[in-house]
């Protein structure tokens, strides 16, 4: 894996992967992050569009179907700037976005106490039965 000390983007972001496996993939990423070329950033800033909105959206329909290439999977903007997508207003979209970053922050509370969880189990077992 590949760390950069310095960051390309500032802001949090929305990001769709743009080549391999996972191709098609939106994701929310908080900034400061350096995003590479095998993403590309869905940039709204100079339109009244919630990120997190975007982003949910995004999710629930699969770009999957853009995808072009065989052996190594890619997705272009040529393609992208196609996708319709549905934009209520501007206090609407804050409200959808801000319900699924609430939702989203609570898998990831849940998730980690599964995983402290799991650990805890995983010690018990090692101490029981050696």
């Amino acid at each position: 894996m590949v760390f950069f000390s310095e960051a390309n983007h500032i802001e949090d972001q929305v990001t769709i992967s743009a080549r391999g496996e996972g191709t098609g993939t939106p994701s929310y990423v908080h900034g400061p992050v350096w995003i590479t070329g095998n993403s590309m950033v869905v940039n709204v800033d100079d339109f009244d569009i919630n990120k997190y909105f975007l982003f949910a959206n995004l999710t629930a329909n699969s770009l999957k179907k853009y995808v072009t290439g065989g052996a190594q999977p890619q997705l272009t903007r040529d393609v992208l700037v196609k996708v319709p997508i549905t934009l209520p207003n501007a206090d609407e979209q804050q409200k959808i976005g801000s319900f699924f970053q609430q939702l989203d922050n609570t898998i990831t509370l849940h998730q980690r106490k599964l995983d402290l969880l799991k650990e805890q189990k995983k010690g018990y077992l090692q101490k029981m039965f050696v």
